[in-house]
């Protein structure tokens, strides 16, 4: 069934109610079942192990290789769920054992939140343990794990799920900062290159007739309308026909959800449907006719916001599911990264924060600056649980100058044979 958000005699009240009566008629999506498993019951506990072994090169750390989504492929540390009515300790001790074969005696290290749940209630929670195995130890990789390797800590490049961190922090209570200061500088200069995630996967999906559907995504603050407007920019330098379409812009409804906004008006429910018939008016008359006449189409946010606002006021998952499991996913989706304090400061330095970009109707707090931060916080651990789980997803640091993040995507771009061939024709 398809989503007919707009009629030429439909104002936009009968719309939203015809959306709504829709609902029930999609089928789930992969990302909705996975979004259920996150978001319907988001308290979700898990336990990470840190793995050493000492050598006369120094310590070093075991890396599992995922075999299941999210990150599946990845290196990561070990670890899995706690399950009902087991302690952290028990199941890091029974994930440890199912992933590698080893049995040995765990310390504690930390626990973190990685809540994503509304005001009130419980957060998701990691517990991170770490032990110290002899060298005869022989590990094996179970079902949860393609591979095992043993890597140098002084060696260590970028984690799934950003395990090296734990990996850095358990070290330190092992072997002692003075031991592990050489390897965190060396970690600390890495700049992986947006290039490692080209591959033979999703340079095919790129190449599909249907033009070519880019979103870039991520936290408030993260550079994404600059970005957006320097690539396409970039993209019309080398003979490429671009459209760009912004989260909120549709001429339907843009001044509508804006107005409500500053009149303070939006329910939780208001505010996911409106934005929702906003995306569905750009997607019918912007993006689909673009892709449609074979353009690049680039997408400042697209409907993965929905999920991290949406979620967090409450609105039920399987609503979004059934909402955009229709939508076309991006052949390129670009998840822009930096700590989120530093996003928060940007936006408070640049153009403020309005009431519902902090959150403020969540009640988090009555100080819009630290309000701001609580809801950007648990919107960056929605994104990085739902973003890797999409094909051809790119992870990229922005917390660098402009320019310089620029020049990491416009490279990135380069290397795209679609994209690559267009000089070649206009030449």
């Amino acid at each position: 069934m398809r989503i007919n958000v707009i009629g030429n005699q439909m104002d936009p009240v009968r719309q939203l109610d015809k959306l709504a009566t829709q609902l029930e008629a999609l089928r789930l999506s992969e990302l909705a079942r996975s979004l259920d498993s996150v978001a319907s019951k988001l308290a979700v506990q898990f336990s990470d192990i840190v793995v050493f072994r000492e050598t006369d090169k120094g310590p070093e750390v075991l890396l599992s290789k995922r075999a299941a989504p999210p990150a599946k492929g990845e290196w990561a540390c070990p670890g899995g769920h706690v399950d009902p009515g087991e302690s952290f300790k028990d199941a890091a001790i029974r994930e440890l054992k199912e992933e590698t074969g080893i049995t040995s005696p765990l310390h504690y290290l930390e626990t973190k939140e990685i809540g994503t749940r509304a005001k009130d209630e419980d957060e998701s929670k990691v517990a991170i343990y770490y032990t110290v195995v002899g060298e005869d130890v022989k590990p094996k990789p179970a079902s949860d794990s393609l591979a095992l390797k043993w890597v140098e800590v002084s060696s260590l490049q970028p984690l799934a799920f950003d395990h090296h961190e734990e990996v850095f922090k358990a070290a330190d209570k092992a072997f002692g900062h003075d031991v592990i200061k050489q390897a965190r500088q060396k970690f600390a200069s890495l700049e992986t290159p947006l290039k490692k995630y080209l591959s033979t996967a999703w340079v095919k999906t790129a190449q599909v007739p249907g033009g070519l559907l880019i979103a870039l995504e991520g936290i408030d603050g993260a550079g994404k309308t600059t970005q957006t407007e320097l690539l396409k920019k970039w993209m019309e330098s080398h003979h490429h026909e671009v459209v760009v379409t912004k989260w909120n812009s549709s001429e339907l409804l843009a001044d509508a959800i804006k107005e409500a906004k500053e009149k303070r008006l939006l329910s939780p429910m208001l505010f996911c449907l409106l934005h929702a018939a906003d995306f569905f008016f750009r997607y019918e008359n912007v993006i689909l006719p673009a892709l449609h006449a074979n353009k690049i189409v680039i997408c400042d946010r697209y409907f993965f916001t929905s999920y991290a606002r949406d979620v967090l006021r409450g609105i039920s998952p399987k609503l979004l599911n059934d909402l955009y499991t229709k939508v076309r996913r991006p052949d390129i989706l670009i998840h822009c990264t930096l700590p989120v304090k530093e996003a928060v400061n940007r936006c408070l330095e640049n153009k403020g924060i309005s009431h519902y970009s902090a959150g403020m109707d969540l009640d988090y707090s009555k100080d819009k600056a630290e309000s701001a931060y609580i809801y950007e916080k648990k919107m960056n651990d929605i994104y990085n649980l739902i973003l890797p789980l999409q094909a051809n997803y790119v992870k990229l640091n922005v917390s660098r100058p402009i320019e310089e993040v620029a020049k990491d995507i416009t490279e990135f771009f380069d290397h795209i044979p679609l994209l690559a061939n267009s000089d070649e024709a206009s030449s």
